[in-house]
């Protein structure tokens, strides 16, 4: 894929216990935490670990918390544990396939989901269960010669759905996506449209009749654009997207929520490359009024990876922001109906703004809603020049 990924493997030294335990914090339940973001609760990954990194989060209570990434030794190993209200236990997969995993989804307490792609010769699309235990579960079998990788992934008791990409070396990639259907996967059409190139980083689903689905797609003329699809119950349609920047900036949409059926978010960022560096900044849609419009965001050096939407007048986007004297911190934003909003409680690299080998400090890359609570839980990374890990900030 082309989105733009921070790994920490290029940290050579290893990551004591020790030193990762020191940055959590005593940790009240938090059900008794103030309404402003705080740092933790963070998982110490066990010896042997030189990084880090939570690549998603997902909740079906305040005591059932999963999140799903990568932890280094220095080789890449899949990474998933449980919050249980107390602290975060490990909960391995099944170790004769590697995976990487981009996506979890905790439906209730004994049934989630994750996805991303198994790791061998050829990358093939990959979904794991877990029901006491993570088990594979099958996947349409792809052509030969074609790869193909799940982005996300979105379920109910009954139904659900998953997207990505599918590419073959003679041809760019093209959208992918599946439908839990009947006790299984299943792949469903999506349109092309013009696109020379089609990529689905993320889905939402309301209800089983309004489904959302976005990423990027490049154009006859070569620009990479926004991508939203919507899914009305019987197919899925491409729905018009604001066309941002200059011709020379691409346009990548990395997550999609909703309210309501006419109140829906999509957020990513929009790039330039020059002189072998990518200067990002924050891109924020909102659909009201059946029509896509551009919601003004902070202009610094920024990425928007995840939005989180309550209410029309209650919503919540985060990422990073910083710029190349500082580096990257987290960022969050709350909608109040009216203007996104910085939330100036979201907290810094607890490492102070230190940038490593032209890297950022600390990043946030997903976030989810804490059912009966209005609670919110990010997850990503941090990173200083002696260590890095795993990161999670919360907020009541």
């Amino acid at each position: 894929m082309s989105v733009r990924i921070r790994p920490i493997a290029v940290l050579a030294v290893a990551v004591p216990v020790t030193m990762l335990a020191a940055l959590i914090p005593a940790l009240p339940a938090a059900a008794r935490l103030g309404p402003s973001w705080a740092t933790g609760p963070d998982y110490s990954p066990p010896l042997g670990t030189t990084g880090a990194e939570w690549r998603d989060v997902s909740a079906s209570g305040p005591t059932d918390i999963w999140a799903v990434g990568v932890r280094r030794t220095p080789a890449d190993n899949p990474l998933t544990a449980r919050w249980d209200g107390k602290g975060w236990t490990a909960v391995p997969i099944p170790s004769s396939q590697q995976y990487n995993l981009t996506a979890v989804d905790a439906v209730a307490p004994g049934n989630v989901w994750a996805v991303g792609s198994s790791v061998s010769a050829t990358r093939t699309a990959a979904a794991l269960h877990y029901n006491g235990s993570w088990t594979a579960v099958a996947l349409p079998t792809p052509p030969i010669g074609q790869s193909s990788e799940l982005s996300d992934v979105d379920m109910t008791a009954t139904d659900g759905w998953a997207v990505g990409y599918t590419a073959t070396t003679a041809k760019p990639p093209r959208a992918f996506v599946l439908r839990w259907f009947d006790n299984g996967w299943v792949k469903v059409a999506v349109p092309d449209g013009d696109a020379t190139s089609t990529e689905l980083s993320a889905v939402f689903a309301r209800a089983a009749d309004d489904v959302w689905a976005v990423g990027s797609q490049v154009r006859l003329d070569g620009r990479r654009v926004g991508l939203i699809l919507h899914w009305n119950g019987v197919d899925w349609k491409e729905q018009a997207a604001p066309v941002v920047g200059a011709a020379d900036e691409e346009t990548f949409l990395a997550s999609v929520s909703g309210s309501t059926s006419d109140d829906v978010w999509a957020v990513g960022r929009v790039c330039r490359e020059g002189s072998g560096l990518e200067s990002c900044r924050p891109l924020a849609l909102h659909l009201t009024g059946g029509a896509w419009t551009v919601v003004p965001t902070n202009g610094e050096e920024s990425e928007l990876t995840e939005v989180v939407a309550f209410s029309p007048a209650n919503a919540w986007v985060i990422g990073y922001t910083g710029d190349s004297t500082l580096g990257e911190t987290d960022y969050a934003a709350h909608w109040d109906g009216q203007v996104l909003t910085p939330d100036a409680t979201a907290p810094a690299n607890p490492n102070g703004p230190i940038t490593f080998d032209g890297e950022p400090a600390s990043a946030l890359s997903a976030a989810t809603a804490i059912p009966g609570t209005g609670g919110i839980w990010a997850v990503g990374w941090t990173r200083d020049p002696v260590s890095g890990g795993s990161h999670v900030v919360h907020r009541n």
